[in-house]
């Protein structure tokens, strides 16, 4: 069994990538699972994750060897989803119901890495933000208005990374998904940084970037100032090209 490098506090956290380098892996662990901690860890491009040993919490530190990138000019909608927005009304808002998606993502998932420490962690960013860091909800509504699916990720200057989602009927997700991509690119955000590879994410359009590139691209980038999200619900066929009526695909 290989035991992760251990980070005792935020100045330790710069040397993930050289502790993980030519090892193969890809997780350090950390004892502190808090706010500025996470925050720190999101600004420098790892992924924050957690889990519970012998009745602590220990904070997971991701730094992918390979990590999946959607850039927006190669955003893939499949014709499915374009049909079922014509067909049915769907609306994306961001931070209505945070708690709620937080709670349902963890209940979702079986065994969720979004441990309580975790979850107060990042509540406390999305309250407070720190380090350039805002922890956000991503919410899509069904025609009746209840909520189908959403996600927890959060935006560092001009980048967003997802963390964790659910979807409450099939196809949903996709939707979220394709339609988040589209919220993104209108706002002016450089990339979204989807974490591990899944088939899904190259369905979607994104394409892995290892490791180095992608650190340096997003440090440059996590300085950048952060595009604003939209206050309001945003209705999906206005979002995605072709999905609206007389609206031409892109």
């Amino acid at each position: 069994m290989v035991v992760p490098p251990v980070i005792e506090d935020e100045g330790g956290l710069p040397l993930v990538p050289a502790l993980l380098a030519g090892t193969g892996e890809e997780f350090c662990l950390s004892r502190r699972v808090d706010a500025d901690m996470i925050g720190r860890c999101c600004q420098l491009g790892y992924l924050p994750m957690a889990d519970e040993y012998l009745g602590t919490s220990l904070l997971l530190i991701k730094c992918h060897r390979k990590r999946m990138v959607l850039r927006f000019p190669r955003v893939h909608v499949s014709r499915g989803t374009r049909r079922r927005l014509r067909r049915e009304p769907f609306f994306l808002a961001l931070d209505g119901q945070f708690e709620a998606v937080m709670a349902e993502t963890s209940r979702h998932h079986e065994e969720s890495w979004l441990t309580p420490a975790l979850g107060a962690a990042l509540l406390e960013l999305h309250r407070n933000p720190r380090h350039g860091v805002s922890v956000h909800s991503v919410e899509l509504t069904g025609p009746e208005g209840d909520l189908v699916a959403a996600e927890l990720g959060y935006r560092c200057g001009g980048a967003y990374t997802s963390l964790s989602g659910f979807h409450r009927r099939s196809g949903t997700g996709m939707i979220q998904m394709v339609a988040l991509a589209f919220l993104l690119r209108r706002a002016g955000f450089a990339f979204w940084d989807l974490g591990m590879d899944i088939p899904y994410k190259r369905d979607l359009g994104a394409r892995p970037v290892e490791r180095a590139a992608f650190l340096e691209e997003y440090r440059r980038v996590a300085a950048e100032a952060p595009p604003g999200f939209p206050g309001e619900p945003v209705d999906c066929r206005e979002l995605v090209p072709g999905a609206g009526t007389g609206a031409a695909p892109v």
